[in-house]
């Protein structure tokens, strides 16, 4: 499933008007052990193609994991996924997947159905470096 146009780069798509996404993102491009991870808005249309797909009509509640061969993680399993770009000790949240996914994924969802209510608490806005820009995939 070629649905990014980087097959050999691995994508992680986010809701780009979330400031817990973005500030996730930014966490990422601090903490990665390699530059090959690209980003994609869920907003765009290949973003949204790729939610309708897996959530129908759904919510933007979940982050989705491509990887390179084209498999796809959304929700907690993409933030494992994610951590095998990123260096120690933070790679080792990839050990959560011992975790029930079911326990998992109801803490993801808590943090996801109101994210946008604690964003409303802070003011800022996240402006896109140019790093991110770079990696953006539309």
């Amino acid at each position: 499933m070629d649905t990014n146009g980087f097959q050999s780069a691995p994508v992680l798509w986010f809701d780009a008007e979330c400031l817990i996404c973005n500030r996730s993102i930014q966490f990422i491009l601090k903490y990665e052990k390699d530059s090959r991870l690209k980003f994609g808005a869920l907003q765009s249309d290949p973003g949204q193609t790729l939610h309708q797909t897996l959530f129908k009509n759904g919510p933007l509640e979940s982050m989705i994991y491509l990887s390179s061969d084209g498999e796809l993680s959304h929700s907690s399993d993409a933030l494992i996924a994610v951590s095998s770009h990123l260096k120690a000790p933070w790679s080792y949240l990839r050990w959560l997947r011992w975790i029930p996914r079911k326990v998992r994924n109801l803490l993801y969802r808590q943090i996801a159905r109101n994210r946008h209510r604690w964003n409303r608490k802070s003011a800022s806005c996240t402006i896109p470096t140019p790093e991110m820009r770079v990696r953006m995939v539309s």
